[in-house]
């Protein structure tokens, strides 16, 4: 669960959010939850499905500042913390997946991998673009994908789960 602060001339307001899973997030807005679907951060547009209503906005980032606009209102953003509910990871995921975490803020700009794909140790999973450097996330051992959170053209903030792999079942017979 992340949190975040929007301030405009209005008003303060802390919005919790929660990664549900790729292009899903469950958001916390005034004690009310509101279920976000088909979220996208492409660059300086956002959008998203609320209540069945398509919501288009637009972030802009200048050093460590971030605005984001909707419905004509600015926002400053400031994201107030950056820990991770690591439980409702391995709720989600189960115990035995290993989630490969984004190292550093970034956008996603290659993917390697599907779900239920078989990978070795060491093989490319994600290239996430930073910093103007490229940065490749590869398997810390041989698995199979069980989930793929995010997709190219993704931002993502450091800690984001980008892909889970499971260990590979060794009672397998192999043919």
């Amino acid at each position: 669960m992340s949190e975040y602060k929007f301030e405009s001339s209005r008003e303060t307001v802390t919005v919790h959010a929660h990664r549900v899973r790729q292009g899903e997030w469950k958001v916390s807005l005034h004690g009310q939850e509101y279920h976000l679907q088909d979220v996208r951060n492409c660059g300086a547009r956002i959008s998203f499905r609320l209540d069945g209503k398509y919501v288009e906005g637009f972030t802009i980032a200048e050093k460590s500042e971030r605005t984001v606009g909707f419905n004509g209102d600015l926002y400053a953003l400031e994201k107030l913390s950056l820990e991770r509910d690591r439980s409702a990871d391995h709720a989600h995921h189960g115990t035995t997946d290993s989630a490969i975490r984004a190292p550093m803020p970034g956008k996603v700009i290659k993917l390697y991998c599907n779900h239920s794909d078989r990978v070795l140790q060491k093989a490319p999973l994600v290239v996430l673009e930073a910093m103007k450097m490229e940065f490749v996330l590869a398997a810390p051992r041989d698995g199979v994908v069980s989930e793929v959170i995010c997709q190219v053209g993704d931002q993502v903030e450091l800690g984001d789960v980008l892909v889970s792999l499971q260990p590979l079942d060794t009672s397998e017979p192999s043919n």
